[in-house]
């Protein structure tokens, strides 16, 4: 009997450390927290061009609504051929003037000669074919541009999934690219009054050489018309390139770092002031690799606020979305390492918040997967 007490009991003590062990380990597997810290949503904005920076227009700290005036790039030399184009278009017009009051003169007295109309329609296909194959060159130049910085865009996007700290490359490359691309679909409105310009010039030869005689008065001044309409869209799009110039606030947004001074050359998609966003935040958690593979782009998780000198107290609870995963163990910021002088590691997971009232840039808190 004794013997049989003695095995029941055995039995139940190691029974009774196996459900031990099990509980342990299901604990340890199951819903954890991971240290997380909240940060401010930074963006650097760029150039679309390269050049001098003439003026900075904001200060450090400074908060700037969407649109403001940043900074500017020297704008002498766009300036003098902005002035060079008016003057010319001036000279068109005033010639166009002239060219009226001859043609009617000369209708009114006698007929003109035909050789004189011949070289002057002849000079004009000249200069209408000029001034499209320039436009055209231009546009493959920009094209071929646009299918570089397209390629580059790439590249950004995959390190940027890789690693935090491209998302700033990302956003220059995508900015520059979007500006290379509108400027290829607004010079398309030019070489479109270009193409028709060679193409009236030409009937206007044509018909001028089939006839053997005077032309139509119309037709003498339409060479002076289609400049004037050419001249107008190159100051349009010169117009255009000015602003370019101009740096401005993407959205409502505190200045953090000025990036570069007045006279200092900078190349597009260059930082140029760094911004942080004063209606967003996000967050950024620390996990064990053996657990990183939870966190896919989408999944909810519960952010937990710790008290702390700077939210004393408060048990402030929010939701988040993984945005992006890290790749690679990194040492957490000092104020979530557990005791001084004794770092911490994880992989970095990138958190965008659902709603941001409330929390504090540099506030520690937990994740809670469950």
């Amino acid at each position: 009997m004794t013997h049989e007490v003695r095995r029941i009991v055995g039995f139940g003590v190691w029974f009774s450390a196996l459900v031990v062990c099990v509980i342990l380990w299901t604990r340890r597997q199951g819903p954890a927290a991971f240290p997380c810290v909240i940060e401010d949503t930074r963006q650097r904005v760029a150039f679309a061009a390269n050049g001098y920076v003439g003026q900075v227009l904001v200060d450090v700290h400074g908060v700037v609504e969407a649109g403001t005036p940043l900074a500017m790039l020297e704008q002498s030399g766009l300036e003098l051929e902005l002035r060079a184009a008016q003057r010319e278009l001036d000279r068109l017009r005033a010639e166009f003037e002239r060219e009226e009051s001859r043609v009617r003169e000369a209708a009114a007295s006698m007929p003109s000669e035909h050789a004189q109309d011949l070289r002057r329609l002849e000079r004009d296909v000249e200069s209408a074919q000029l001034d499209l194959l320039k436009g055209l060159a231009d546009q493959e130049e920009d094209r071929i541009l646009l299918n570089g910085l397209e390629l580059q865009l790439a590249r950004s996007s995959s390190l940027a999934k890789e690693n935090l700290g491209a998302q700033a490359r990302l956003d220059d490359d995508r900015t520059r690219r979007d500006a290379t691309r509108r400027r290829i679909e607004e010079r398309e409105a030019t070489l479109q009054a270009m193409r028709q310009h060679v193409e009236s010039a030409k009937s206007r030869l044509d018909t001028a050489r089939s006839t053997g005689v005077k032309v139509d008065e119309q037709i003498l001044l339409r060479p002076f018309h289609f400049a004037i309409l050419v001249h107008e869209a190159r100051i349009t799009d010169i117009e255009r390139r000015c602003a370019q110039l101009t740096l401005r606030a993407p959205r409502r947004a505190r200045v953090a770092r000025i990036m570069a001074r007045a006279g200092e050359f900078v190349s597009a998609g260059s930082p140029i002031v760094e911004l942080v966003d004063v209606d967003t935040l996000h967050a950024v958690g620390y996990v064990s690799p053996v657990r990183a593979g939870e966190f896919a782009p989408g999944r909810r998780v519960t952010l937990i606020a710790r008290a702390d000198a700077r939210a004393p107290s408060r048990a402030q609870r929010g939701t988040a979305v993984v945005v992006t995963s890290g790749v690679a163990v990194e040492v957490l910021p000092e104020r979530l390492w557990l005791e001084a002088g004794q770092p911490r590691y994880g992989v970095p997971i990138r958190f965008e918040l659902e709603g941001s009232t409330g929390w504090i840039p540099g506030q520690a808190c937990d994740i809670h997967t469950r």
